[in-house]
């Protein structure tokens, strides 16, 4: 509320307040649900959905069915979106370590953006740590970490290469860009989970910043496609 206060006194911009690097960013669906994208049709369908819309990617859910069954999932994902189309694959804190390395193995030649919260909550920063050394994969994290200054200690232990954090998780938009800088002197990017219309204002802000995440299903975000003014469009 304090940095809408000020954007509306100074009439500027939150990204432009908080460092205004660059006035357009990328925007990724998230996506790839069971319910929908589940056979090879369902994610075809998805995957033509997205690119139609100008979307650049898709954060992609796996870590429900058997490892080889989500494995290839993404293989059919990677193969209906082409090379030029981010894919994410999201496992929510599904597997041990042990398994997440066997998936970041069996997807390697789908050329993942990165592999996101692949490993149990259980000392995480230790299992992320030892995906990313062992399989080369990008790793992210950071969304279920208390607030964004716990986030710190997945940067020291060099676990992740992008810290994905909620800003409203704890400190704010303050908190989310000290965390960024932070991350800018070790050589890391930043993420900001869904919440379009304040992630748009973090990603341009900054100049380690990813994608902006939305959910392109009105039913699963009614607020992004129905109350927003002004709702940017991916294709312009």
């Amino acid at each position: 509320a304090l940095w809408d206060l000020r954007g509306r006194i100074t009439n500027m911009s939150i990204w432009r307040l908080i460092g205004g690097y660059q006035p357009r960013v990328p925007i990724i669906g998230i996506g790839g649900y069971y319910e929908t994208s589940t056979d090879e049709y369902g994610i075809r369908e998805e995957i033509a959905r997205y690119r139609s819309i100008g979307l650049a990617g898709i954060k992609f859910k796996v870590g429900a069915l058997a490892i080889e069954d989500d494995a290839e999932r993404v293989r059919i994902a990677r193969k209906a979106a082409g090379p030029d189309f981010a894919i994410i694959a999201d496992s929510n804190m599904a597997w041990t370590p042990d398994e997440a390395l066997r998936f970041a193995k069996l997807i390697e030649s789908c050329h993942p953006t990165w592999i996101e919260e692949p490993v149990y909550p259980r000392n995480c920063v230790r299992g992320l740590h030892e995906v990313r050394l062992k399989t080369g994969a990008r790793t992210a994290a950071g969304q279920s970490e208390v607030s964004v200054f716990d986030a710190h200690r997945l940067i020291g232990a060099e676990s992740v290469d992008i810290i994905n954090v909620t800003y409203n998780r704890g400190g704010g938009i303050t908190g989310w860009m000290k965390l960024a800088a932070s991350a800018l002197f070790s050589d890391f990017k930043m993420g900001q989970v869904g919440e379009p219309h304040v992630g748009m204002h973090l990603m341009a802000g900054v100049p380690n910043g990813t994608f902006v995440e939305c959910y392109p299903d009105p039913e699963r975000d009614p607020f992004w496609a129905e109350l927003y003014l002004n709702r940017p469009d991916p294709l312009a």
